[in-house]
């Protein structure tokens, strides 16, 4: 059950039901007496809902980016900077890490179609 609610989609819709109810229930008792004020406000605190997650997705996206062209940009310094003797052993360790960021950018894919 921690698991479940460890989840931050799961929780971020829990919360939006719970705000959602709350000011159904308890808005005429703060001012919001008709039915199409409180729906309007519903209506605003989805669209909120709405553009954090697709902000945090674009947030998250754009961190991943970086990251993958950090990772890359350092790689290639440590071949360029790298003695002679070292030269062979830390290509083919970038060699593997490459590898491995286009492995991780695979499996990322899969989660996200759009990608």
């Amino acid at each position: 059950m921690r698991k479940l609610f460890g989840n931050k989609t799961v929780a971020s819709s829990l919360g939006f039901v719970i705000l959602v109810s709350l000011v159904w229930l308890v808005g005429p008792y703060l001012g919001l007496p008709s039915e199409q004020s409180r729906l309007y406000l519903i209506v605003g605190i989805l669209l909120l809902w709405v553009f954090l997650l697709l902000l945090g997705r674009v947030l998250a996206e754009r961190a991943g980016r970086m990251l993958d062209k950090m990772l890359r940009r350092q790689a290639d310094e440590a071949v360029i900077g790298a003695s002679a003797d070292q030269r062979r052993e830390v290509a083919q360790i970038r060699q593997r890490l490459l590898a491995a960021i286009d492995k991780l950018n695979s499996l990322a894919g899969d989660n996200y179609p759009d990608r």
